[in-house]
């Protein structure tokens, strides 16, 4: 084989072996380059979050903002008030009567089966 063969091959090898070495790490980097992405695409979404979060934290530092929230949600009065209280008008009590105690309502017994009722005759168990 002629030497000038012999060198344009070993080149052709090396170039091969030189640009597989550097195609391998390319797909890894662009690998890295979505996870990049994708962290900072997160990360955006994170912050805003956050924002939210901070904004909210100083609406509830707020008194105001304390005093509509026991109102409205825990139905309480600010000290010192009036407070009055209707029984008849709170849930579950609108039908009935004043004064009257309402009796919890009785237990249905299990329905029963006609093989567990000739098991309990024969055995005598009730």
């Amino acid at each position: 084989m002629p030497r000038a063969v012999k060198h344009l091959l070993g080149g052709a090898i090396l170039l091969v072996i030189f640009g597989v070495a550097n195609i391998l790490p390319l797909r890894e980097r662009a690998s890295l380059r979505n996870s990049v992405e994708q962290s900072r695409a997160r990360l955006a979404v994170l912050e805003a979050e956050n924002k939210e979060l901070v904004a909210q934290e100083q609406l509830l530092r707020s008194e105001a903002e304390v005093e509509m929230i026991a109102r409205e949600d825990l139905g309480l009065a600010p000290v010192g008030s009036d407070v009055y209280s209707l029984p008849n008008l709170r849930p579950g009590n609108a039908e009935r009567p004043r004064g009257v105690v309402s009796k919890p309502a009785a237990e249905v017994p299990p329905k029963r089966t006609a093989l567990s009722k000739m098991m309990d005759s024969v055995v005598f168990w009730d």
